[in-house]
């Protein structure tokens, strides 16, 4: 599937859904900002690179949850 240009209420959607293309696609797009932001707070590399991590698993894992709560 081509998520590249797909809207990011789509990329969402998919990766709620278990889509492990949108969700990469959605990482690709943001995890430049989300490092670049931590940076600018934390000053440290290593530390950014941490907070991007974490970021990302949280993200995941809200979104796996939330697929979760819709199976029950």
């Amino acid at each position: 599937m081509e998520t590249q240009s797909l809207p990011e209420r789509t990329l969402v959607a998919k990766a709620q859904a278990g889509n492990d293309e949108a969700f990469t696609e959605l990482v690709r797009r943001h995890s430049g900002q989300v490092y670049g932001l931590s940076l600018n707070m934390l000053r440290h590399r290593e530390d950014a690179e941490d907070n991007l991590q974490n970021v990302l698993v949280k993200a995941f894992t809200t979104s796996t949850a939330s697929r979760g709560s819709e199976r029950l």
